[in-house]
């Protein structure tokens, strides 16, 4: 039996689940549940077993937990309008963390997947959005909007209100989804709601990161949340809003179906089907 308002941490392997439990007993007032699928090699299983989980209980958000090539995160946030957060378990190897974390934060258009770095992260973030889901609706803040992304973001959002504000303000406690444009390195985490960070240069820091890991670590991405690309940022957004929002959710729902659409179309007429 699923429990209301429960919170799927689905792992790769079963060698994950040290690591999932590590998050799961930081979850606040929702319960964790633990399952097991591999995207790579059970990949219809583990669609399965998410149509199940949305079907039989109130899913607040999915957690995957995957390590190395994390395939298991993508095929989740693909395949849900909840907010999906993966936390992959990277280990003590500073050096493969980063070579690792980019299988789960280069993500294709239109595939909001949220990065949590270490299971303090993953677990803040989703008590953030059980938080927000108390009020009547979830307000989502971003800092200054690089002007190159402004109108792309904007579309994304279909239609939500969102009100600029500094970023500060969304760090110290301000009850909304906040996103941050700008250095994670100058914000210092717990985080009282959930806070994406969405750091331009993170490539470089990536790069950085395999050459002085201990520095980039300890410093910028530690217990923070990423998106990469800006216009995933806003549907993650978006879809935690969308959780009291029903007429947003239909919006989202019909943008989603447009994209699958989209794509196999596309397929379609590769192939010369009419």
């Amino acid at each position: 039996m699923i429990p209301m308002k429960c919170v799927p941490i689905i792992m790769g392997s079963k060698g994950d689940l040290n690591y999932a439990r590590e998050i799961g007993k930081r979850l606040k007032g929702v319960e964790p549940v633990y399952r097991i699928a591999s995207a790579h090699k059970t990949t219809k299983f583990a669609l399965d077993l998410m149509a199940e989980l949305d079907a039989a209980g109130d899913v607040l958000a999915y957690i995957p937990v995957a390590g190395r090539s994390n395939g298991l995160g993508p095929v989740v946030a693909g395949n849900t309008r909840k907010p999906v957060v993966t936390s992959p378990p990277l280990g003590e190897d500073m050096g493969a963390f980063f070579l690792d974390l980019p299988s789960s934060l280069r993500m294709p258009s239109d595939l909001p997947l949220v990065t949590a770095v270490g299971p303090e992260a993953a677990a803040d973030f989703v008590n953030g959005i059980a938080k927000l889901c108390q009020g009547d609706k979830i307000p989502v803040a971003f800092g200054v909007i690089p002007r190159v992304y402004a109108d792309a973001v904007e579309k994304k959002l279909q239609g939500l209100s969102v009100v600029p504000v500094d970023p500060l303000s969304m760090v110290q406690g301000e009850q909304r989804v906040g996103i941050i444009f700008g250095n994670p390195a100058e914000y210092t985490p717990p985080f009282k709601y959930p806070t994406i960070f969405c750091f331009e240069e993170m490539k470089e820091l990536l790069y950085a990161g395999i050459t002085h890991p201990e520095v980039i670590m300890d410093k910028t991405i530690k217990g923070k949340c990423f998106v990469m690309e800006p216009r995933n940022a806003a549907l993650a957004a978006a879809n935690i809003a969308a959780l009291k929002d029903p007429a947003l959710r239909g919006r989202l729902d019909e943008y989603y179906r447009k994209v699958q659409k989209d794509i196999m179309e596309a397929d379609r007429e590769l192939r010369g089907v009419e």
